[in-house]
């Protein structure tokens, strides 16, 4: 008896494969505990250390690299920078659990950045395997999805055992490492599999002389962005999301210095941490439904966020700044995010004020503007 032949779409498994290594990649169960590993008797660093030597050297690897792995994207292969990332993330726990200077931290943190840069580097290769934009759509919100999944199940997996007893934050930092091995192994295998997503792709650009090609990638360049910051509207939030993003980033890179100074105040040996990052991956993914992807956008609205993060870090930070205690840290990060939230609730109710009595058949588009815009989006595409 001869059982059927299966046809296997050999696209699928490579785009499996990519979102089932984002969930490795984000399983970490040391993540949430890394300052309180990192002072715990085991590493014997300090919060002052931490503070003002090591943690902001993210801030300033990640601001350098984003914009090189931005531009390099269209002329390297997407999936180079995903080798890389994932490398950056090997040499980060390895860092980390085997550091035992300064200087090792520093470079900890100079790994991640790295890391963190090549990030979108994985939805561009996605995107060039799809290849569908629909399709893209879907699969992405899913490998966000998965992504932040790997987060919350191994941040409450983590704290679960913590509680019980079972492991310990070296135990954690073990199985981090390992995770990161496993994800290293699984791009290698996907690389493997070129032949499947690798597509012929046109050599006019090697050919052209390297004055001309600038010159059309500068001029391709300038048209995106002239097209994403199309109306003072777009201008106006990007503003407010560079700016608050780079408040959200300095919090989330010192809260648990935070925490652990709260701890100590309080007396308190029972460490959170993990549950609570928890809730937050999994509002993360609850709230995370795209219904467009911008990368360009992205990218440069990010840029901008972490040149404000890179000022803000070398103000309050630094060694070489004001090197504020992490009270103070937050009490600045706090009057940052009320300051641009009065700022625009101000903006918003001189606009009501203008307005009044409001015509809301003038904030409806027309089906012609509806038109411009699609064809705008495809434009963009197409360049």
């Amino acid at each position: 008896m001869h059982w059927p032949a299966m046809k296997v779409d050999s696209t699928k498994i490579v785009i499996f494969l990519l979102i089932f290594s984002g969930f490795l990649k984000e399983f970490r169960p040391i993540l949430p505990f890394m300052n309180t590993y990192l002072t715990s008797s085991a590493r014997n660093f300090t919060d002052d250390i931490l503070n003002h030597q090591v943690y902001p050297v993210w801030t300033y690897s990640y601001m350098a690299l984003l914009l090189p792995v931005l531009l390099l994207s269209d002329n390297v292969h997407h999936f180079t920078f995903v080798i890389i990332g994932t490398f950056g993330q090997l040499c980060t726990m390895l860092a980390m659990i085997y550091g035992t200077t300064v200087a090792c931290l520093q470079l900890m943190e100079i790994a991640y950045g790295l890391t963190t840069a090549c990030d979108i580097s994985s939805m561009s290769f996605l995107f060039f395997v799809v290849g569908d934009l629909k399709k893209f759509q879907k699969i992405i919100s899913i490998m966000r999805a998965v992504t932040l999944l790997g987060m919350c199940i191994s941040y409450v997996i983590g704290q679960l055992f913590l509680w019980l007893g079972i492991t310990d934050y070296t135990v954690h930092a073990y199985v981090s490492l390992t995770a990161s091995i496993a994800t290293v192994l699984l791009v290698l295998f996907i690389c493997l599999l070129r032949k499947v997503w690798l597509k012929p792709r046109t050599m006019h650009r090697r050919t052209e002389n390297d004055a001309k090609f600038s010159i059309h990638f500068l001029t391709v360049l300038f048209y995106r962005l002239k097209k994403c910051y199309h109306s003072i509207f777009v201008i106006k939030w990007s503003i407010f999301w560079a700016i608050s993003t780079c408040g959200y980033l300095q919090v989330v890179n010192y809260i648990q210095l935070l925490w652990s100074k709260l701890q100590d105040k309080n007396d308190n040996s029972t460490v959170y941490n993990g549950i609570t990052e928890a809730v937050n991956a999994l509002y993360l993914i609850a709230t995370h439904a795209p219904k467009r992807y911008h990368a360009l956008a992205f990218g440069s609205n990010t840029f901008i966020a972490l040149l404000l993060q890179t000022v803000l870090t070398l103000i309050v930070a630094d060694s070489n700044g004001f090197a504020l205690d992490i009270s103070s840290q937050f009490n600045v990060y706090g009057i940052l995010h009320g300051t641009v939230s009065v700022f625009y609730l101000i903006s918003g109710i001189v606009i009501l004020a203008k307005h009044w009595p409001i015509n809301w058949n003038a904030f409806l588009e027309t089906d012609e503007e509806l038109n411009e815009s699609k064809n705008a989006n495809e434009a963009i595409t197409a360049a």
